[in-house]
């Protein structure tokens, strides 16, 4: 668990139906929206299981134990 945006980084600007192609599926503990872009991480590849809203400039330092190191995809507005 890398809450409070520590351990490793990634900036995500486009969609992902499988996080596993840049080494980032199962990985997520926190995250920062970045400008203009909310968008919606999902459980499973290619938008399956449950899903998770973000906004843009939202700063989440820890998603919480139940999406913890869950997120497979993701897919910006």
């Amino acid at each position: 668990v890398d809450t409070g945006f520590q351990g490793a980084s990634a900036y995500l600007s486009v969609r992902y139906d499988d996080l596993s192609v840049i080494g980032w599926n199962d990985r997520i503990s926190s995250f920062q929206g970045q400008a203009g872009n909310g968008g919606t991480f999902f459980e499973h590849i290619y938008g399956g299981g449950f899903a998770y809203g973000f906004n843009a400039y939202q700063q989440v330092s820890y998603v919480g134990d139940a999406y913890n190191d869950r997120f497979s995809s993701v897919r910006p507005r």
